[in-house]
């Protein structure tokens, strides 16, 4: 059984990428006027669609990182316990990156949307958010051994090495 890259991305059409690409489109429009939490939101409802649009993860962590230098707070204790867990893996990837959206150097939750989308079956976002998670952790004061251990793990599961 391989588990490449390639074969673990299937599953998407190019209807379901047009439709996320309305979202997407919608969310840099709204973004550029300085509405960062509603583009945040709808890049996520984008994701929802096509979760494996690199483009929009990375256009979604530079909104993320506007609307922080703007200010910008994390989520409230009882937002962020709304968005903790999921019924399913993609969901729960999801959850994670909104709340990394909303306080964009939170290791924990990039380690969250690592394992959520290596459980998802989601390489290619694994391939986005896993060297920003090993920047991070390496940039930490106290470099966590576990993050850098998940992070082995996930890649050799998908194969990358």
């Amino acid at each position: 059984m391989t588990t490449t890259s390639e074969t673990m991305a299937a599953g998407y059409s190019e209807d379901d990428r047009r439709k996320a690409k309305v979202f997407f489109d919608r969310a840099a429009t709204v973004a550029a006027t300085g509405n960062y939490d509603y583009g945040i939101e709808m890049y996520i409802q984008g994701l929802m669609i096509y979760p494996e649009a690199v483009d929009a993860h990375q256009a979604l962590r530079d909104v993320a990182m506007k609307r922080k230098v703007t200010g910008g707070k994390p989520l409230g204790m009882w937002q962020a316990a709304k968005l903790k867990g999921g019924k399913d893996d993609k969901l729960t990837m999801l959850n994670q990156e909104k709340l990394l959206a909303f306080d964009p150097g939170n290791i924990s939750y990039m380690t969250g949307i690592v394992q959520a989308a290596y459980r998802a079956e989601l390489p290619k976002t694994i391939l986005w958010i896993g060297p920003i998670l090993q920047r991070a952790n390496l940039d930490s004061p106290n470099p966590d051994i576990k993050i850098f251990l998940i992070l082995k793990d996930v890649y050799r599961g998908i194969r990358e090495f």
